[in-house]
């Protein structure tokens, strides 16, 4: 076993004895021994998020080495010392999968077989409601159930009450009898531990309130009717 970087010789002699005349004879042998590969990553576990970018592997010598990935599912490239894996992790807990690479000596043959492994990080939760609806004036709540391992970050901040809560209060002002306006508020999730984030969009609708006008104030006779408002496409109520 050779577990140094370079080839060594060892010297093999065969005796052959012929046991009728005690003759003998000598011949040697000389046996290279190759290394193989050198191994500097066995055991490693790199980390990422799920659907992130994350690598595995060894910066590599392509001029000497030759690669192969087992599996090769989720990477960029089977045939290279570095390779680029995206995963996909759909529960809250860590996934680990194992990847094998075969390193060959282009010139001797000889192989190294190394295992490491990519951790999928769990994205924090954050499911916003995607549509919120309030009128001009009033106070809609948005957000989600604050997780202490969490950061919040809201964007834009124009309406709400705070920035980096779970939990916000938006509200604005719109001219009476304009109509609507609808905004996009983002919200990212960032677990502390992890670095991972997560972003979810709610658009918040702000309707304009209707211009109610009862008219002039007026007299009328006992038993006389009058008719009042006038407001078109509303309902008034009195």
């Amino acid at each position: 076993n050779n577990t140094t970087a370079a080839a060594i010789t060892q010297t093999i002699v065969l005796e052959k004895l012929n046991v009728r005349t005690n003759c003998s004879d000598k011949d040697t042998v000389d046996v290279s021994i190759n290394p193989s590969p050198p191994n500097l990553i066995e055991g490693d576990t790199t980390f990422a998020c799920s659907g992130s970018a994350g690598s595995i592997g060894e910066p590599g010598d392509l001029a000497t080495y030759s690669y192969r990935w087992t599996p090769n599912l989720d990477i960029s490239n089977d045939t290279v010392p570095t390779a680029i894996f995206v995963i996909q992790n759909a529960t809250q807990q860590l996934v680990t999968r194992r990847y094998q690479l075969l390193k060959t000596n282009r010139l001797t043959g000889c192989t190294t077989l190394i295992t490491v492994y990519a951790g999928i990080q769990p994205l924090p939760i954050n499911d916003l409601a995607p549509r919120a609806q309030l009128c001009s004036d009033a106070v809609a709540i948005l957000g989600t159930d604050s997780v202490d391992r969490y950061a919040y970050e809201w964007s834009p901040t124009t309406y709400l009450s705070n920035r980096n809560t779970a939990r916000v209060s938006f509200r604005k002002s719109i001219p009476d009898g304009s109509n609507f306006t609808i905004d996009t508020v983002v919200l990212n999730v960032i677990d502390r531990i992890t670095g991972c984030q997560k972003k979810d969009t709610v658009f918040v609708t702000t309707n304009s309130k209707p211009i109610a006008d009862a008219g002039r104030d007026t007299a009328i006779c006992s038993g006389d009717s009058i008719t009042l408002g006038n407001a078109v496409g509303t309902t008034d109520r009195i």
